[in-house]
């Protein structure tokens, strides 16, 4: 991309008002949350469709952002949309 993190920092906080990395992680969470409702994969499906090491790294990762395993979320994505 010929820019600095500094910059891309900069930059991604200006116009969408977060840190790259933030959009990025929120991202993920999109597609993961995406997949949790639309599809038949199982966790460790999406961990690794994902590119994430292994499913353990998925729930991490949900958990540390969500404060929920990914089958809380799932459940809790469910009730929202078959209600």
């Amino acid at each position: 991309m010929a820019i600095t993190p500094k910059k891309l920092n900069s930059l991604t906080k200006k116009h969408g008002g977060e840190t790259a990395i933030q959009a990025i992680h929120n991202r993920i969470l999109m597609e993961i949350k995406r997949q949790l409702i639309f599809s038949d994969l199982s966790h460790k499906e999406i961990a690794f469709d994902l590119g994430f090491n292994s499913p353990s790294a998925l729930n991490k990762f949900i958990k540390s952002k969500l404060k929920e395993t990914p089958t809380e979320l799932q459940q809790e994505l469910a009730q929202m949309y078959n209600a």
